[in-house]
């Protein structure tokens, strides 16, 4: 599940979230992110669909933390758009701006 996610997601942050959630409400995240845990070694996948938002500063740090690895995925002007909603804009542009010469 791990590597799945890993190529999208902080999945550091991810655990780090799903650890301030009861337990019933785990599944039901995991799941948004495409993740079937009990589907045994065969992990299914289905289209993202996760809160990008949080009133809590904490869960939205984390947040920011988990979806900042997407931004690598898309190219680099869709960090300018505005029609993208997901969390984590700001890091993933400052990390660029790290790794730039």
């Amino acid at each position: 599940m791990r590597e799945q996610l890993a190529r999208q997601f902080d999945v550091d942050a991810l655990e780090e979230l799903l650890g301030t959630m009861p337990v019933e409400e785990r599944t039901r995240v995991l799941e948004s992110f495409g993740v079937v845990p009990d589907a045994g070694p065969h992990i299914e996948t289905k289209q993202v669909s996760i809160m990008v938002g949080s009133s809590d500063p904490a869960r939205q740090a984390l947040l920011d933390r988990i979806w900042a690895p997407f931004w690598d995925t898309l190219p680099p002007e869709s960090l300018d758009s505005a029609d993208l909603p997901y969390p984590g804009r700001e890091l993933a542009r400052l990390w660029r701006s790290r790794q730039s010469p």
